[in-house]
């Protein structure tokens, strides 16, 4: 009968931290988060700083200098996302 007891504490004190664990699986790193990706958080971020908008080499030239290590495709999706053109120089 000691053994038991000894053997169920032992399990008792093994499981206790399962106890403390979350359930939730919507993690930072899911992507399933709309302010997770680079061009939404461009967007708020801009429209922060320029509530009304701005011209379109105004917010070429913002999104280059807050974000300079992004992707073509993403100052592309930025421009559209605000409704600018990233050609307007053509």
């Amino acid at each position: 009968m000691r053994q038991i007891t000894k053997l169920f504490l032992a399990l008792a004190i093994v499981a206790s931290p399962l106890t403390f664990t979350s359930c939730d699986d919507d993690s930072l790193y899911s992507g399933n988060d709309y302010y997770d990706d680079l061009v939404a958080n461009a967007v708020q971020n801009y429209y922060r700083v320029f509530p009304n908008g701005s011209s379109n080499t105004a917010a070429y030239n913002w999104f280059i200098t807050y974000y300079p290590d992004a992707y073509t495709s993403e100052l592309e999706a930025f421009m559209n996302a605000i409704g600018g053109d990233i050609y307007w120089d053509d």
